[in-house]
């Protein structure tokens, strides 16, 4: 069996958004005219962007128009979180839980270091996923960003990134 991460609110919205679209057929081609109008209207509130409007109008219906979408953790599905994937770029480099904390503490300020949660390998070794506070992760990937400018090279020799789907993690403990 295949490991897969929590669903992402953005999963369950796109999913509720292709039952939207099969609802639609169901629509009556003689009420459409008693919409004429207020499509109309919504259409001239978005000055005249169609596509913007529909896509409010599609938004509504699902229910999701409201709050901003809460990003969770893909390893235990904890709100307000967003999962990390750290990997060497050599060829044949290892990043273990250690030497990723000490990356870590190298590289980036200590309240975002301990803020740190659920860190977990990469079965192939090449990398480790780990959990921030998401109110932290737009600093955490601009310090990355800024680092890639002002260090050497050969200095930087891993990435990270947000996880977007869950990598094959090593599930033995370590001894």
């Amino acid at each position: 069996m295949k490991r897969i991460g929590v669903p992402q609110p953005e999963d369950v919205i796109r999913a509720s958004s292709k039952d939207i679209l099969k609802n639609l057929k169901n629509v009556n081609d003689e009420v459409l005219h008693l919409f004429k109008d207020t499509a109309s209207i919504l259409i001239e509130q978005y000055d005249g962007d169609a596509e913007k409007a529909l896509m409010t109008a599609l938004a509504y219906c699902s229910g999701h128009y409201k709050h901003k979408l809460l990003s969770k953790s893909l390893l235990n599905g904890q709100e307000n979180h967003t999962t990390i994937i750290m990997k060497s770029i050599v060829v044949r480099g290892r990043i273990y839980e250690k030497n990723a904390f000490t990356i870590l503490r190298k590289y980036w300020e200590p309240r975002l270091v301990e803020g740190i949660r659920n860190m977990k390998p990469l079965k192939d070794c090449s990398g480790v996923v780990f959990d921030i506070k998401s109110e932290n992760f737009e600093k955490f990937i601009e310090n990355f960003n800024h680092l890639k400018t002002t260090e050497a090279e050969s200095k930087i020799d891993f990435s990270v990134q947000k996880c977007t789907e869950l990598p094959d993690l090593d599930d033995e403990p370590v001894a």
